[in-house]
């Protein structure tokens, strides 16, 4: 029987690998190794669970926390309970206990019992010698994860480590990662499953954001017991959707990985890559959600273009350490011309996962044409900045010219943030490690 699930140091890594059965193609299968290591499962720090025991859900979802925080928050967790047609949201936590190594025996019942289950993380490294996964830069992701663990000084750095040790975890359990039926351990980015369902909805961070999507998850037939969910339960309740619309469960819905398989890396004891589950939508149902979301849309400036790959080749010499990069020529006849130009190529770079900044002394330079920087001067890049096109990418939302202008201490000014539509968070995970115009 399952007893435990470990992800252990790596001098126990080789080991364990020779003798798991690892792709067991469904939740339920059973490891060799578990016995071998029952007697000691006492002594790992376990995953908690807050589940009412008497409720079943066959497709569950995970928004994945940092659990290196020191304010490690419990992870929301959503189960999709089918009651005959109907399909009922169950909500609860998850919650890391203190310890360097996992044992998520506490949740195993819970996860066997389940078709799938969908985590809000990435489940491996990229390739070695790539700073960002195949699945990330086909979506336009936000969030890059390289080819090396990351510092937990990092921003995401402890999120991402989170979520590599949670994968491995299962996977040392015998259970499939990312198998080809869609039907266990996979991940998903919910960014990337709400801008597929309704092209415009306003920030989940706003009131209105949230409601829109509950609207959006009644109309695909889940009925949303919690009468205010927060923008985490309604990211894991996405996940989840994911999982049952991969059951063929949700009329209208199919789901496509993006991304290369996920493979065990031997040599340096980690999984790397892997897809990221999307969901595509028919036309039909693609009306329905537009229609029932428009009282929210109204309320949104008028539509942007949204970005979600380039294939426009950089122009610009990139290092991973914010170190500087070198000035691109911009050509436009008027400083509107030349802002559109610098905006194109950042946003080039960004989605190729290359993510470059620009300094107000730099912007200044080869936009206003002035060599000496000067506040007023600053104050007037900043306003033409704020002008400029806006576009949507996944993980960001809209952002403008002004997303990639920095100061002295590479972050955007103080008021940069009062009409942002990503918190100061999210933009640090976009941009960690960018190279830097001055």
């Amino acid at each position: 029987m399952v007893g435990s699930i470990l992800y252990m140091r790596t001098e126990s890594l080789r080991s364990l690998n020779r003798e798991a059965a690892f792709d067991c193609g469904c939740l339920g299968r059973r490891s060799p190794i578990i016995s071998k290591l029952h007697c000691v499962a006492e002594e790992w720090r376990s995953v908690q669970s807050t589940k009412p025991r008497m409720t079943t859900c066959v497709y569950l979802g995970v928004d994945v926390t940092d659990r290196f925080s020191n304010a490690a928050r419990p992870m929301d967790v959503c189960g999709l309970e089918m009651r005959g047609n109907d399909i009922i949201a169950c909500f609860w936590t998850w919650s890391w206990e203190p310890g360097d190594r996992i044992n998520v025996s506490a949740v195993l019942p819970e996860v066997r019992a389940a078709r799938s289950l969908m985590l809000d993380a990435p489940q491996g490294l990229a390739q070695v010698g790539c700073s960002i996964r195949c699945s990330e830069r086909t979506l336009g992701a936000a969030g890059k994860t390289g080819d090396t663990r990351p510092f937990l000084t990092q921003p995401y750095g402890g999120f991402i480590g989170s979520s590599l040790d949670l994968f491995a975890a299962f996977h040392f359990a015998g259970l499939a990662i990312s198998p080809a039926s869609m039907l266990g351990i996979c991940e998903v980015y919910p960014a990337a499953i709400w801008t597929r369902l309704a092209r415009r909805i306003p920030n989940k961070h706003r009131l209105a954001g949230r409601e829109a999507r509950v609207a959006i998850l009644q109309v695909l037939g889940v009925a949303i017991p919690t009468a205010a969910p927060t923008h985490d339960q309604l990211d894991a309740c996405a996940a989840a959707l994911v999982g049952a619309a991969a059951d063929d469960r949700i009329p209208g819905m199919k789901v496509v990985p993006v991304g290369d398989p996920v493979w065990w890396d031997t040599t340096h004891n980690c999984l790397r890559e892997g897809p990221i589950l999307i969901p595509q939508i028919d036309a039909a149902l693609a009306g329905r959600l537009e229609r029932i979301v428009a009282p929210w849309t109204s309320m949104l400036p008028p539509p942007r273009r949204r970005i979600t790959n380039t294939s426009r080749k950089s122009v610009m010499k990139l290092s991973r350490s914010m170190e500087p990069a070198v000035r691109p020529v911009l050509a436009g006849a008027t400083r509107e011309d030349r802002a559109g130009e610098l905006f194109e190529l950042l946003v080039a770079e960004l989605i190729d996962g290359r993510p470059t900044l620009c300094t107000y002394r730099a912007g200044v330079a080869m936009i206003l044409g002035y060599a000496k920087y000067t506040p007023a001067y600053g104050a007037q890049l900043i306003k033409l900045a704020t002008q400029s096109v806006t576009l949507e990418v996944d993980g960001l939302g809209e952002i403008k010219l002004d997303t990639f202008l920095v100061n002295q201490n590479y972050q955007p000014g103080d008021k940069h943030w009062e009409n942002a539509t990503y918190s100061q968070a999210e933009w640090d995970r976009a941009f960690f490690g960018a190279a830097v115009i001055e």
